[in-house]
């Protein structure tokens, strides 16, 4: 091995940027380019039904996806600010939320029932 100290330089830098990056990640923080500043971004956390209604922030849908265990959705690294929440299926109303997302916190909306168009009547 002709140069250890070059590959033992190789390791520490690369220790402390692939640490720094996960330590800032953890505690919500990100760089923003456009800014070249680092931001605390919030969370969402959305339990609804019917579970495959379609999600959409601002216009923009997410992707979205309910198990056994994991009784809702959580949606990440929002910045902060001021958010359009909408939820929408075929034969049911659409729901609407307007919410403010703040640094190092999460929104939350449980228990969200989207109402049926035309609800039957039914003879007992």
């Amino acid at each position: 091995m002709k140069h250890p100290r070059l590959v033992i330089m190789l390791f520490f830098a690369a220790f402390f940027l692939i640490g720094g990056y996960l330590l800032l990640s953890a505690q919500g923080l990100f760089f923003d380019w456009r800014t070249f500043q680092l931001i605390k971004t919030g969370g969402l956390f959305l339990n609804y039904y019917p579970k495959d209604a379609q999600l959409a922030i601002n216009g923009e849908i997410y992707e979205t996806s309910f198990s056994f265990l994991n009784n809702g959705n959580l949606i990440k690294k929002l910045k902060p600010g001021s958010y359009n929440l909408t939820l929408t299926k075929e034969k049911f109303r659409e729901w609407k939320k307007n919410f403010e997302i703040k640094p190092g916190l999460v929104a939350e909306f449980k228990k969200i029932n989207l109402i049926k168009d035309k609800i039957e009547k039914e003879t007992i």
